[in-house]
């Protein structure tokens, strides 16, 4: 304001009009900005509002009546909070449309993995080869149903989870690796299982004759992968 706004007998007409020529109320005619703002003013009614200057200062406007009649107001400058508020309303919009996104996309792999985890259980399950994958602590993670026909597995040794050690204590008790110790056949079996060597042989069953070809392939991760 202007000095002469800012002393005693000034109008709070001419402050209007002053606001008003100055585009603080915005773009419109601006006798019809001061006459709104007239009539408001003479009911003398509480009020608060704020108001974005043209230069994107936030002012609050609180007034109060007096009981004998006349208003008191403050005008308080809000711009820093009120823009501390709207960046934090912006960072959590952000956040929030981040954590959309990022929960779309693992939504989208999760169903990628799915679909791929069942379109290689439905490979595994339909092939004329049985299948095991071993992992690096020598457990079972993959098995197909050929696998437990060809090699006469009991189900529960066809499951994740089962030790190469159990396995072969069952292959050991019921002479699949010939005679001798079982115990020490096991821990023959398991220390060469330890080294994950890639290999291919042929073995004879010992109840109905049946050859087997076995071939192991080790994984990139420590595992092995092999075929009967």
């Amino acid at each position: 304001f202007p000095d002469a706004l800012c002393g005693p007998g000034a109008t709070m007409q001419d402050a209007l009009y002053h606001n008003a020529t100055m585009g603080e109320y915005g773009p419109g005619d601006v006798d019809e900005q001061v006459r709104q703002r007239m009539d408001l003013s003479r009911q003398f009614l509480p009020h608060r509002f704020e108001r974005v200057r043209p230069d994107g200062t936030i002012i609050e406007v609180l007034g109060n009546p007096l009981p004998g009649g006349g208003m008191v107001t403050t005008y308080t400058d809000v711009t820093i909070p009120r823009q501390r508020e709207q960046a934090l309303r912006e960072l959590s919009a952000g956040l929030e449309r981040r954590v959309q996104e990022r929960t779309a996309e693992l939504l989208h792999r999760e169903q990628e993995l799915a679909h791929k985890a069942a379109l290689l259980e439905s490979v595994i399950s339909n092939v004329n080869q049985g299948i095991s994958f071993i992992n690096a602590d020598l457990e079972i993670e993959v098995c197909n149903q050929k696998f437990g026909e060809l090699l006469q597995l009991p189900a529960e040794l066809c499951q994740p989870g089962v030790s190469f050690e159990k396995l072969a204590r069952f292959n050991a008790q019921r002479g699949e690796y010939g005679s001798g110790d079982v115990e020490s056949i096991v821990q023959s079996r398991v220390e060469m299982a330890k080294k994950f060597v890639p290999h291919r042989f042929e073995r004879t069953r010992p109840n109905d004759g049946r050859t087997l070809e076995i071939m192991g392939i080790p994984t990139a991760d420590g595992g092995m992968v092999s075929t009967y």
